[in-house]
């Protein structure tokens, strides 16, 4: 009997310790992200902004940005565009990005649905954090 009470003991023992870690857990990737008070951190959905985009140089053009297993819907370069800003999601589900870290940044333009039309840059390794993001079309190198 005082076996099958030892026992019962150390298995609910167990049972809370395993409670208490998993509810000390965090969520998204490393950095950034503010706290909800119990001990988690949720992070936000993450955006990109070009800025400086040469409007001129690619009217008509769809601008794309991704990375990894992320993308965002593309969105056109009109001539007067200097800037535009895209929610980042994720591929598998098509839910908003919420992992910050540094990422090899991909953005090209195609025109007209036409792959030959592409024109693709990469900013390496920039760090992109949860919520809004800034990164100027110059810092981008041709690919």
């Amino acid at each position: 009997m005082k076996n099958t009470i030892r026992l019962s003991g150390i298995i609910v023992i167990a049972a809370v310790m395993v409670f208490l870690i998993a509810g000390c857990a965090t969520t998204g990737g490393s950095g950034g992200g503010g706290s909800t008070g119990g001990g988690r951190v949720e992070y936000e959905d993450i955006s990109i902004t070009i800025t400086d985009i040469p409007g001129s140089e690619f009217e008509g053009y769809e601008m794309y940005v991704a990375w990894d297993d992320v993308y965002a819907m593309p969105l056109i370069v009109r001539g007067s565009t200097t800037s535009l800003t895209v929610s980042i999601l994720n591929q598998s589900n098509n839910r908003p990005f919420r992992t910050p870290g540094y990422y090899d940044v991909i953005l090209w333009f195609r025109k007209g649905g036409d792959k030959s039309t592409d024109i693709d840059f990469i900013k390496m390794s920039h760090s992109v954090k949860d919520g809004a993001n800034t990164i100027p079309f110059s810092s981008f190198s041709a690919l």
